[in-house]
């Protein structure tokens, strides 16, 4: 492991090999607001959107030099742990450790089906779906690494601490993941009943025979 200043002059071939301490608060500061936008990126599209709307994510990424004690001491050498860690890529800074906190964003699946195949009762058009395509090297999409690895393993850096705040397609807040797929999973059921009793669709899309709703199904599917 290399550790340098945060900007050198050294070849971009010898950069990418290094992790990097950022001694500047407002250099960090920019650096993790990039990673809280990444992470909230990767949230919003990780859970089905509701009648064409998609789920929000609200991240901070704290500085840990901030959110942890200055007695706190790391397990080797009794010395105070240091701010989180940084890797070049491509020319630029970015939170070295990101994809194992990105690793544990978990993806609801929803019958196989794509979730922006979900009709809302004006449609859904391959634009909105050409919305959800993330280039390959967007920061939400960094791979875990053998730089990543030896960031997140550092006993002498710290973590920094992610907090998130779900908000739904019907603007109701959730403070954990499981709460919020809970409720996903609920505006998902909801989805299917609207297609099934509104729209005559089938959970794939394809056209229903003509059928009478029972009256409770139609209620709640607002027919």
């Amino acid at each position: 492991k290399i550790y340098s200043g945060e900007f050198g002059h050294l070849p971009e071939s010898q950069k990418q090999r290094q992790l990097v301490r950022v001694p500047s608060k407002g250099q960090r500061i920019r650096f993790l607001k990039e990673a809280a936008d990444a992470i909230a990126a990767k949230e919003a599209l990780a859970l089905p959107s509701h009648g064409g709307r998609p789920w929000k994510c609200e991240v901070k990424v704290l500085d840990s030099t901030d959110s942890v004690s200055k007695s706190v001491v790391s397990k080797s050498g009794g010395k105070k742990k240091q701010g989180p860690l940084f890797r070049w890529f491509r020319g630029k800074l970015e939170l070295a450790c990101l994809p194992h906190i990105l690793e544990k964003v978990e993806v609801m699946e929803i019958d196989d089906i794509k979730k922006c195949n979900y009709l809302s009762d004006e449609g859904t058009d391959e634009e909105d779906c050409d919305d959800l395509v993330v280039s390959k090297n967007a920061l939400q999409e960094r791979a875990i690494s053998t730089l990543s690895s030896l960031a997140w393993n550092d006993p002498d850096h710290h973590i920094p601490l992610v907090e998130r705040i779900w908000l739904s397609p019907d603007h109701v807040k959730y403070s954990t993941r499981k709460a919020a797929m809970e409720h996903a999973g609920e505006l998902v059921r909801r989805d299917k009943l609207i297609d099934r009793v509104l729209h005559g669709r089938g959970a794939k899309g394809s056209i229903l025979r003509p059928f009478k709703p029972t009256k409770a199904a139609a209620l709640e599917a607002g027919y």
